[in-house]
């Protein structure tokens, strides 16, 4: 059995405490456009609270200026999130990490593909607020069939990363054409292929050496 020790070293580890950080005031600017604007989501008109405290800011792009803010500082630094429970938790497995970096965010990617696919309202003109994935976003900014087959194709790209093991030929490039696509995303991806590197013996190990006999 593979020891669980945290695979984050401290400095990266030090960057996802500041990024979890982040990601809770992402949250704190979210949850303040619904304490300013009656309709802070345009169209959602159920997404509302029945009193709005505080004086109203105005919109940035189709949100509030502080939802927008959020969202943008949501998506940067959720991964940073992942890595910081990996750390926490001490997922230093090789199937652990695969979970962590690889499938929860293919899975994260898919679910919030489908909804921009099937359940937004895809109002025009496109919000230039962001997406989960960089190709995703494209996806967002043109509603082409074409990018969401890109999406889900890059979705399984990460799935089949996660599948492959460290000494499949081409796995560690799968990662980080995975990590590049779904960037924001993809730091987590990225961060398991640099693991990855590091924990793949040398190519060409150098022979033994042979000791002298004592006499």
């Amino acid at each position: 059995m593979e020891p669980s020790t945290s695979p984050v070293s401290p400095t990266v580890a030090r960057l996802a405490r500041l990024g979890t950080i982040g990601f809770g005031v992402s949250l704190g600017f979210i949850i303040l456009g619904f304490l300013t604007n009656s309709l802070p989501f345009p169209y959602y008109d159920w997404a509302t609270l029945p009193v709005t405290p505080l004086p109203s800011q105005p919109r940035l792009g189709h949100y509030p200026f502080s939802i927008t803010i959020g969202l943008w500082l949501w998506e940067f630094t959720f991964p940073f999130v992942l890595i910081w429970l990996a750390d926490r938790c001490s997922f230093g497995s090789t199937h652990a990490r695969k979970v962590m970096f690889l499938v929860l965010p293919a899975i994260y990617a898919l679910g919030f593909h489908l909804y921009c696919r099937f359940i937004f309202p895809q109002p025009t003109p496109s919000p230039w607020e962001p997406a989960v994935t960089a190709v995703c976003y494209v996806y967002c900014q043109t509603y082409s069939p074409l990018w969401s087959y890109i999406t889900l194709g890059t979705v399984a790209l990460g799935l089949l990363g996660a599948v492959l093991s460290n000494e499949e030929t081409g796995g560690w490039l799968i990662l980080v054409v995975f990590g590049i696509l779904t960037f924001p995303l993809g730091i987590a991806p990225l961060y398991e292929a640099l693991l990855r590197r590091d924990d793949s013996p040398p190519s060409n190990p150098a022979p033994p050496q042979d000791t002298p006999e004592s006499v």
